[in-house]
């Protein structure tokens, strides 16, 4: 029976998701106008260049456009229609429009930029011979701010701050790269904080950078906010400016790693989830799977779309959002524990929640609740837990269907906008 309803339901799946799935509208500003700044005795007037993930990028433009909007109303001349009075200007770049640019267009980007902020750094190429051609440029400015974030080890070496570079006398081995397990790269990758900030103690230079490393790792809107409040109020202070106590930079916020989202409602646990949606025992259920990075920047219009197509054939769903990485300790807290936590279950008491650890140790005890799923992860499912990922997908033995989230772009009064289409490939394992 079971595999008969696995069959029914790989069928249908397959044909909905040949459809075109509603994806969310993800917003990138480009600004290619002459960069001009006014004059002002209390907040300092930077150019900010941000560079982040296509999937990420929302969230840091949404951020950038709130600050933006906190500070330059409250300047004498300001002119929402006039950019020579606005005292905070920002450049938000996805690598992908980084890599693509022309070499001497992206040279002069970062020349023209006060703080350069890398938050997720991967590309071709071209920014790294760029960098290397014209080492220059990440101080050509007074007081500059030049911070790479997670990188390639060495590109993120590249940070400094007015011609100081942060990563001078740290052993390359302790830089090491996002695969490497405890090293600096692996543990900002995976939003370790108690590691990243014994790294200071050691290392006192990495201070500043170890700062605004922990808002990209907490990731979300209200986080990128207070890291460019941050950045901002840095800069000011340097070059002998006040910043006022109104805009203070909050701490960063943890947000959780592991949740289920529908209807624009997050759960962290099955037991409230079901709450509102129980399923239906007679009826097919379908896992999806999907990034924390796009329902933190408000992309979850695939979501909600794919949600609604599959409960309007009357399909349960159990869709979940996890983080692309992280761990607690040695045990992952990321979409993979997220995938162990929802979709299994203990035969003996349904009710309990179940770890990714207690899952290894047992794997053939424990039963499933999906009888497919659905994965809009952009990368790798299950990060640095791939093997325990395909470990989790072969005891699992349901179709599996890798929904691809596609963009363009068009041109809107003069900025470039990533508005979505979908299609997905099936596969099946």
């Amino acid at each position: 029976m079971r595999k008969h309803l696995m069959t029914v339901t790989a069928v249908l799946l397959m044909a909905m998701l040949c459809q075109t799935v509603a994806a969310a509208d993800n917003t990138t500003q480009v600004d290619t106008d002459p960069l001009t700044v006014n004059g002002t005795d209390q907040i300092k007037d930077p150019v900010v260049l941000v560079i982040h993930s296509s999937t990420s990028s929302k969230m840091t433009n949404d951020a950038a456009k709130k600050v933006m909007d906190l500070i330059n109303p409250s300047q004498p001349g300001y002119d929402p229609e006039n950019k020579s009075t606005w005292t905070v200007r920002f450049e938000v770049r996805t690598t992908a429009q980084i890599a693509s640019m022309n070499p001497e267009e992206l040279r002069a980007l970062i020349e023209s930029a006060d703080i350069v902020i890398a938050e997720w750094l991967f590309d071709s190429g071209n920014f790294r011979n760029v960098m290397n051609a014209y080492p220059e440029i990440a101080s050509n400015r007074s007081n500059k701010i030049f911070m790479v974030l997670e990188s390639d080890p060495d590109l993120t070496s590249m940070s400094q701050i007015n011609g100081v570079r942060i990563f001078d006398g740290i052993p390359s081995s302790v830089i090491g790269n996002t695969d490497t397990k405890n090293t600096i790269l692996y543990d900002l990758k995976n939003s370790n904080e108690s590691r990243l900030m014994a790294y200071v103690n050691t290392y006192p230079q990495l201070a500043p950078w170890v700062a605004y490393g922990l808002y990209y790792a907490k990731k979300g809107t209200i986080n990128y906010e207070n890291q460019f409040k941050l950045l901002l109020k840095n800069f000011t202070v340097m070059n002998g400016g006040t910043w006022p106590s109104a805009w203070e930079p909050s701490a960063p916020v943890t947000l959780p790693a592991e949740m289920l989202y529908r209807d624009g409602r997050v759960f962290t646990s099955l037991a409230e989830y079901l709450a509102a949606y129980p399923l239906n025992p007679s009826r097919p259920t379908i896992g999806i799977a999907g990034l924390d990075s796009v329902l933190l920047s408000g992309d979850m219009a695939h979501f909600d779309s794919i949600i609604a197509k599959l409960t309007a054939r009357g399909m349960n769903v159990i869709p979940v959002v996890g983080a692309y990485s992280g761990v607690n300790g040695t045990q992952p807290l990321n979409i993979y524990s997220a995938m162990v936590k929802f979709f299994t279950y203990d035969p003996a008491d349904p009710s309990r929640v179940v770890t990714a650890a207690e899952y290894e140790a047992n794997r053939d005890y424990y039963r499933y609740r999906i009888d497919a799923l659905v994965s809009f992860t952009t990368f790798t499912l299950g990060s640095g837990f791939v093997n325990q990922t395909a470990a989790l997908l072969e005891k699992m033995n349901v179709p599996v269907f890798r929904a691809m989230i596609s963009t363009k772009r068009r041109r809107v009064n003069g900025c470039s906008r990533m508005t979505g289409c979908s299609g997905a490939t099936p596969t099946t394992r």
